[in-house]
């Protein structure tokens, strides 16, 4: 039987059932974008692509129908609740057939209360809560160890995933480097000796180093990670590498 969790908690703790539809999960689909140029057949292929020459995905619905029982101010109050905790609020999905989780923002749509009006203990709710989902499913995070000079790390999933670095130095300047050359360079025209944090994700990108925020160099390049086989070079420095992996499902 497939169970699932929203926003970790468990189906049956929000009090509510999968109904006979369960869940319902689209595929999501391509940003394209092409231009048409006199003389030439078809059409110019714009498209933004990631480092693996991907075009990237655009967000996906999932649908839960589902129901609950009760008497009528128990579903009411189950109601108000589920509004309360989970619409317009960015969450998480969970199923028992996955190894990771759907991300993105919750809405309850057509919902309705069965009343049995000659015996107000029967009443059933129904209701369908939709994510709008981020295109990938979200793995377990994983952290592997990065020591000074070369690094072979395999980054699991089918999706370029952005770094997080915590790296030990003791130098007047540190690199970390991707093998086709990408380098993240911090040089401050002293010596640097501490803790640097790194998150290279857009969504949250920023560079400290003992909790002070420090730039890279102009010449810098944040970069994603490719799944499969990746060569890390650090230079003056070591410490770990966080990854989530992306898998498309």
């Amino acid at each position: 039987m497939l169970e699932c969790r929203i926003n970790k908690i468990p189906l049956n703790e929000w009090g509510l059932n999968l109904e006979k539809k369960g869940i319902s999960i689209e595929s999501p689909k391509t940003t394209t974008s092409s231009i048409t140029v006199p003389g030439l057949n078809g059409a110019l292929d714009t498209t933004v692509e990631d480092d693996t020459h991907t075009a990237f995905l655009q967000k996906r619905a999932i649908t839960l129908s589902l129901y609950a029982l009760g008497d009528l101010a128990t579903v009411n109050a189950l109601f108000e609740h589920i509004a309360k905790e989970i619409h317009g609020k960015n969450g998480s999905l969970q199923t028992s057939d996955s190894n990771g989780e759907y991300r993105g923002r919750w809405s309850i749509s057509n919902w309705n209360t069965i009343r049995n009006w000659q015996d107000s203990f029967h009443c059933a709710l129904l209701l369908e809560l939709s994510l709008d989902a981020n295109p990938y499913l979200y793995g377990k995070k994983r952290t592997f160890r990065l020591h000074e000079g070369e690094n072979h790390v395999a980054i699991p999933g089918s999706s370029t995933v952005w770094p997080q670095f915590s790296l030990s130095l003791d130098t007047g300047s540190a690199s970390i480097a991707r093998q086709d050359g990408k380098t993240l360079t911090f040089s401050t025209g002293s010596h640097m000796n501490g803790v640097l944090e790194i998150s290279a994700n857009p969504q949250s990108r920023n560079c400290r180093i003992n909790n002070n925020i420090i730039l890279p160099t102009i010449d810098s390049d944040y970069f994603t990670l490719l799944p499969g086989a990746n060569t890390i070079t650090c230079t003056g420095c070591s410490g770990t590498l966080e990854i989530t992996p992306l898998t498309l499902m």
